[in-house]
């Protein structure tokens, strides 16, 4: 079930084991000037690079996905961040139930 269904308990310990599962793991985000960006996710042993467009609208960049590991995405996931402080804030969705901020290296 997804989280917002389940008792608060659960969500707690589903929270853990997202962190758990990520001790590991390693996220790059490369936002290019012509409006596309790359990301190396290592997560679980396994390296993923996902490729797509952003645009910006005021302080909130829309990220989509075009491709994953070089192939096509037909219906590519949209993911809208915050700028805050110099960073992107991603907020929570039913999957990740803790914030994500990428930071600038």
């Amino acid at each position: 079930p997804m989280l917002e269904q389940m008792p608060p308990e659960q969500v707690e310990k589903r929270k853990e084991q997202m962190l758990e599962g990520m001790k590991d793991s390693r996220v790059d985000m490369e936002v290019k000037a012509d409006g596309t960006f790359e990301v190396k996710a290592k997560m679980q042993g396994d390296t993923d690079v996902i490729t797509g467009t952003w645009t910006q609208e005021g302080d909130v960049v829309t990220f989509v996905e075009k491709e994953e590991n070089g192939e096509p995405k037909e219906d590519g996931e949209t993911i809208k961040a915050t700028i805050q402080d110099g960073n992107l804030l991603l907020k929570p969705d039913q999957e990740m139930p803790f914030d994500l901020i990428m930071k600038k290296n």
